[in-house]
């Protein structure tokens, strides 16, 4: 194996090492200087990447140890001859060297010359062709622990002048990373209380959830079983389709938003299926009304819906299913034949996952699907339960391309966010998706049709309706003594973290007392490097997502929030002993400061689990008394 094979088997960027492969030769000519690090490249017009490869070299290597030697993660544009990412690599402080680079053939010169197979395969290289990344690439990228956690000290470098002339696209990955570090910080939340309420509401939702259809009983018998879907969401445009997808209403399987279903039940139109994911009673209010001619209708729900959902679905006697979202504590509870809610962040794309891969439908057709305000600034039908401008004043407007290519239309983040996690799902389905939204914003990879012309070419022939069946009282039985069961696990499990977290939270608190109380001075700086080691130690085991198991979603904000505010400590550069001993002494505070917040969270999660279990104890306690005995 040659050097290009070697640095190409160790490259992660698919697509990069794809673009790689394909060429065959580069107009870049390799210089050798005065030594084996002295490496100038120039390019078929006569350029030089370096006017002095050496002191650049060596220009950069002291910023580097003076401004960024703390830093765990650092950001370049432009990988030149690569020298420096392999001198920077050997610093065991830093983690990863992430660099984005366009110029293909530049790469394909150095990796068949250079070797770095090892820094490559270690991830402390991590190199990434820009051009071929669009916003979700970015976002997934921001993701990466490693990288949000130290996203507040995020800093893109030149690698030289000679990559200033793609100004535009620095600037356009300087702004994809900062608002790829925003969307991931959001997606994890600031707040553990938040966390905690969706955990609450799924523990108390959990024996409807037991007592009611199941998703393997949907696919069982309906997937496959219709060609068309209609998905309705509720933007500005969907007044002027209501007539047509009333004419249609037989022909076609109708998939809507919780907020759309008195909107089409107002206009005699009954859908097959209604979604709610959102766990505000605000929204549970959706679900709040009387109509008759929906009893075949199928709800489907996120189990951390408010109470009041379930409470009103069950007072109108509707057919209902509860899925749980693909987090840790849902995963080890949940009975698979209930099926999990994965990475869908809002109703539409619940919706269109159903449609598309867990009914296997082949044509999809989206309507209502603005994602953007009309031209009055509404942001909703006028018929909409909350009024028409319920979001019109209550995000920041930013302009993205519209519909059909025609101008630009004004949406915000939320909107953006929910039509880049679509656009996701959208490059991996096998149906062919039309968007007949016929206004608001542009969504990728769909077609656009007008929906007249969408339900003339698909919808044919009437709908089947295949009923579905309740699980038996003693298969309902079965699922609750199993999520009994793990509860009374998880109790176990959890105590033996809070055991250990309650342990180290006082030993380094009288580690620190002792050491405030303590007269040697001299000392000083050898005991808190030895109680910051087993600090972070400690650190090391409660961020674990194998001891965090079931409650990883409630510690999640805090162990994001909380990284990022140490990385601006940990990045400090100290100038003597002093100002060392200054940052060990900051860095354990925000530690302690850390572990408490984790224990305050995990007493209030801990009252859920009892909580769940006390109920579930009394629910089966009547009928199962000796099984009962035993798992307690």
């Amino acid at each position: 194996m040659n050097i290009f094979e070697k640095n190409l088997e160790n490259l992660s960027d698919k697509r990069l090492k794809q673009e790689l492969i394909n060429i065959k030769q580069s107009p870049y000519k390799i210089i050798l200087g005065i030594n084996n690090i002295d490496i100038n490249l120039q390019n078929g017009g006569g350029h030089l990447v370096y006017q002095n490869a050496l002191k650049e070299l060596e220009n950069l290597l002291k910023l580097y140890n003076e401004k960024y030697i703390n830093y765990p993660v650092l950001y370049y544009y432009g990988f030149g001859n690569g020298i420096l990412y392999k001198t920077l690599a050997q610093n065991q402080r830093l983690n990863h060297i992430v660099i984005f680079e366009n110029d293909l053939e530049l790469l394909f010169t150095v990796f068949s010359n250079i070797d770095f197979s090892n820094e490559l395969k270690a991830q402390k290289i991590i190199l990434m062709a820009s051009k071929f990344y669009e916003n979700y690439d970015f976002i997934n990228l921001c993701g990466i622990n490693a990288l949000l956690y130290t996203s507040r000290i995020y800093h893109l470098e030149l690698h030289s002048d000679y990559y200033s002339k793609f100004e535009d696209e620095i600037i356009r990955v300087n702004k994809a990373m900062i608002e790829g570090f925003s969307y991931q910080a959001k997606v994890r939340g600031n707040d553990p209380i938040d966390a905690l309420k969706g955990t609450s509401q799924y523990l108390y939702n959990l024996n409807d959830m037991c007592e009611n259809f199941t998703v393997l009983e949907l696919i069982k018998k309906r997937k496959f079983q219709n060609d068309t879907a209609i998905i309705v969401s509720t933007g500005p445009s969907l007044s002027k389709q209501l007539p047509l997808l009333k004419e249609y209403e037989k022909k076609a399987v109708i998939f809507c938003a919780d907020s759309a279903y008195s909107i089409l039940m107002r206009n005699n139109i009954v859908p097959d299926y209604v979604f709610m994911l959102e766990r505000e009673e605000l929204t549970a209010e959706f679900f709040n009304h009387d109509f008759k001619d929906d009893k075949d209708t199928i709800f489907i729900v996120d189990a951390v819906v408010h109470k009041n959902a379930i409470k009103y679905l069950k007072q109108k006697n509707k057919k209902f299913i509860i899925m749980a979202k693909s987090l840790h504590l849902s995963v080890r509870l949940t009975p698979r034949a209930f099926g999990y809610v994965i990475n869908e962040s809002n109703v539409a794309v619940l919706a269109f996952n159903t449609a598309s891969f867990r009914l296997g439908f082949k044509n999809i057709i989206i309507i209502g699907q603005d994602l953007a305000y009309d031209e009055s600034g509404a942001s909703h039908p006028k018929d909409y339960q909350n009024g028409s401008n319920f979001e019109s004043t209550i995000y920041e407007h930013i302009e993205i391309p519209a519909y059909g290519g025609n101008g630009f239309v004004k949406s915000h983040k939320t909107w953006l966010m929910f039509k880049e996690n679509l656009e996701i799902f959208l490059r991996s389905t096998k149906a062919r998706v039309i968007n007949a939204t016929q206004g608001g914003a542009k969504i990728n990879f769909c077609e656009e049709m007008p929906f007249k012309k969408a339900l003339e070419l698909f919808c044919t022939k009437d709908k089947k309706d295949v009923p579905l069946e309740r699980s038996k009282k003693e298969k309902q039985s079965e699922y609750k003594l199993k999520i009994f069961y793990k509860l009374s696990k998880i109790k176990k499990d959890f105590k033996i973290y809070t055991d250990f977290l309650n342990k180290n939270i006082q030993e380094l608190q009288l580690g620190m007392q002792t050491i405030l109380d303590g007269k040697d001075s001299k000392d000083i700086k050898t005991k808190l490097q030895t109680l910051l080691i087993k600090a972070e130690n400690a650190k090391i085991f409660l961020e674990d997502e194998n001891n965090l198991d079931t409650f990883y979603e409630l510690i999640y904000p805090v162990i994001t929030q909380f990284n990022m505010n140490l990385s601006k400590i940990v990045v400090l550069v100290t100038k003597d002993e002093k100002d060392l001993v200054v940052k060990m002494n900051a860095l354990l505070n925000e530690l302690s400061a850390y572990f408490i917040f984790i224990q305050a969270n995990t007493k209030i999660y801990e009252n859920e689990i009892n909580k769940a279990f006390d109920t579930f104890k009394n629910i089966l306690e009547k009928d199962f008394a000796k099984y009962i005995k035993r798992i307690k």
